[in-house]
């Protein structure tokens, strides 16, 4: 069963301790309740964050001709 829940009060409730997320398309699957998905996201936005500015200051700059 699917559900889709809008309201983040009941979410931990109906779930039964799954979180399913689309992310550029693929479908990612959390374990724990929601407020256990929004801290494991927001952790993993973060790191996607310093891996994306460690990416931009470690490349050299592009050269106009």
């Amino acid at each position: 069963m699917v559900v889709i829940n809008h309201d983040q009060g009941i979410s931990g409730c109906v779930t039964g301790g799954v979180t399913l997320h689309i992310d550029a398309g693929k479908l990612v699957r959390y374990g724990g309740y929601y407020s256990k998905f929004e801290d494991m996201r927001a952790e993993q936005m973060a790191l996607q964050q310093t891996a994306f500015s460690n990416n931009r200051t470690n490349c050299p700059p592009a050269k106009i001709h």
